[in-house]
């Protein structure tokens, strides 16, 4: 299996996240010493071999730090600091190699033939055979960004000098290094290899800013697919497990590359640990209950739950790792760590549930989970009074934007839930217009062509709204709702006469009605500010707008302490009550948290 676990269970980034290396002086390479074989580390008739009736064997380890597990041919590592361990016989025959430097940071790689690690103080890679012992080490020949991907299986180790990605042979001897691909762009690689040492990954960020990760050809440079959403990927031969942030919806997804994804269902926010298994074709779970560590094994085959085991004193996990026969778990128990080996077939249970579906995507949406997001999108329309579209329905009307359908239903249910406290706040706002025969419409989409995170605009004397899944909600909906509040306010309300809102400003002040002005700096400061900002100054509409959208924020009491910004809001604040109809409201509504005075109706 490629990697260990303790790097499976972490977004790694590398290169342009970490500061160039220096050139260093040559020293000696990373020392290597073997010990004597030593007799094994199995503790038979243990308390939890006992108590999981045999489906649990405990291995003690020596004091130390142990973090990582893998396989080398047929036998286990173990690898802590300044150690391995290799597990050679059922009862755990084995050789020790005292390695200096190596740590949990140590890139490493392990295949049949044995083991590749680099020390970033010497740049150097050092390759072992199967039994520990030293063949080759390998100096890179330039200062590098991050830390080399070493690739056992096709003896090579892949580096990026900060413009070029390049591979260099680790056969005894060779002294090749040849150019993969240009990668002026390259903010990041990512420290892995796939599928058998075929394909490498790195993370670039494009102009837009936008981060994604590019997997490309180990042999050629040549790029294979591009994608955003994935934080972890594993394989194991042919097959593939992938953890992916699809916006809010973490999809477990797994398949072969020739083959149909599924998805795995069971969501990693339920779990202390997740871990996929793909040597047996399978994922553990883990949770801490009061009784121990409960792990579980799922078959992603028949997709059920096919094994389950409590440990009692175990926490505190560090590795898994499968071998295609048991189950490794390096963890702590009491103030010792140790290692177990669990044997499945010892621990089989009958689970007819099935814990994997099918794979969603645009052209294929979750039609069922969609229509509980409409149900639950009826609700927020009867409650708030505002028009929400999903799905399909929120293509229906765009305008003159090119929009993507929302096809995950977890990410509908997100936003609806992101949503909810602002259009409580807002809510007498779409009451009025309901209540006038009008409407404001909501419409959750995916993406907007160009990246906007919302657009707004009016059809048919209706105001839409666009919201991306990405964007800010709370914030789109309180920006996009300035212009409305203040139209309808103008359009209901007696107290918001255009002649009644310059004699509020400075009497020497004129609105620039361009889009660039040259800010008088006594306007925005202290006791004579008259604007939120100098855009405020450009137009009435612009500075009303402007004082909507910062009274519905938190932590904006100071842009309101001036005498001129408490009228301008106050006379805002007014303009709302009437066209809404909240004259005699006694509640203090969002808009109005920042006024002095307050307008809340008092009974007499």
């Amino acid at each position: 299996m490629k990697r260990f676990l303790w790097i499976l269970l972490a977004i790694v980034l590398l290169a342009g996240c970490s500061k160039k290396q220096p050139a260093t002086e040559q020293t000696e390479p990373t020392s290597v010493t073997i010990a004597p074989t030593e007799p094994g580390l199995y503790v038979p008739g243990s308390d939890l071999e006992k108590q999981t009736a045999g489906a649990v064997r405990s291995y003690s380890l020596e004091e130390g730090e142990w973090f990582g597990l893998s396989t080398v041919g047929e036998k286990l590592l173990v690898i802590g600091n300044g150690e391995m361990l290799l597990l050679t016989g059922e009862q755990g025959w084995t050789t020790v190699a005292e390695i200096n430097g190596l740590s949990e940071n140590t890139e490493m790689d392990t295949y049949t033939t044995g083991v590749g690690y680099y020390d970033p103080n010497t740049r150097t890679v050092t390759v072992l055979d199967a039994e520990l012992q030293l063949v080759t080490q390998k100096v890179l020949p330039e200062d590098i960004e991050g830390a080399p991907v070493i690739s056992m299986i096709r003896n090579e180790a892949y580096y990026f000098n900060g413009t070029e990605i390049r591979a260099m042979e680790l056969t005894p001897g060779a002294s090749r290094s040849r150019l993969l691909r240009q990668q002026n762009s390259m903010e990041a690689l990512l420290p892995d290899d796939y599928f058998d040492g075929n394909v490498l990954s790195c993370r670039v960020k494009d102009a837009a800013g936008e981060i994604r990760t590019e997997y490309f050809s180990s042999e050629t440079g040549q790029t294979y697919s591009q994608d955003q959403g994935i934080d972890k990927m594993q394989t194991y031969k042919d097959q593939y497990f992938i953890d992916r942030l699809d916006i809010h919806a973490q999809q477990l997804i797994f398949g072969t590359r020739s083959g149909e994804k599924q998805s795995f269902l069971l969501q990693p926010a339920e779990n202390t640990l997740l871990v996929p298994v793909l040597e047996m074709n399978g994922v553990v779970s883990g949770r801490d209950t009061e009784k121990g560590l409960d792990l579980s094994f799922y078959d992603l085959k028949t997709g059920k739950r096919t094994a389950q085991v409590v440990l009692p004193a175990t926490k505190n996990v560090k590795a898994i790792h499968g071998n295609g026969a048991y189950i490794w778990i390096l963890a702590r128990e009491g103030d010792k760590q140790t290692l177990l080996r669990w044997d499945i077939a010892k621990s089989a249970i009958a689970d007819e549930t099935v814990y994997i579906g099918p794979f969603y995507t645009p052209d294929n949406p979750d039609e069922k989970g969609l229509k509980e997001c409409v149900k639950l999108a009826n609700t927020y329309e009867s409650t708030y009074r505002v028009r929400m579209h999903i799905g399909t329905n929120a293509m229906k009307t765009t305008g003159d934007y090119k929009v993507v359908a929302e096809h995950q239903p977890q990410n509908i249910r997100a936003a609806l839930e992101s949503v909810k406290p602002v259009l409580e706040k807002l809510k007498p706002v779409f009451a009025s217009y309901a209540g006038k025969g009008k409407a404001i419409n909501l419409c959750f989409v995916r993406s907007i062509e160009g990246g906007e995170a919302w657009v707004r605009f009016q059809h048919n004397k209706t105001w839409w709204f666009l919201i991306s899944a990405k964007a800010d909600l709370t914030d789109a909906i309180i920006s996009g709702m300035t212009l409305p509040i203040e139209s309808h306010v103008i359009g209901n309300s007696r107290d918001y006469e255009f002649d009644r809102w310059n004699p509020l400003n400075p009497a020497e002040f004129v609105y620039a009605n361009v889009a660039d002005v040259e800010p008088n700096p006594k306007y925005l400061q202290g006791d004579t500010r008259a604007f939120v900002d100098a855009e405020a100054m450009t137009s009435i509409s612009e500075d009303r707008r402007s004082i909507i959208y910062n009274a519905m924020l938190t932590d904006n009491a100071e842009l309101f302490q001036a005498p001129t910004m408490q009228a301008k809001l106050h006379r805002i604040c007014i303009g709302i009550r009437e066209a809404c109809g909240l004259q005699k409201s006694e509640k203090t509504y969002l808009w109005e948290q920042y006024l002095k005075t307050s307008l809340a109706y008092v009974k007499e």
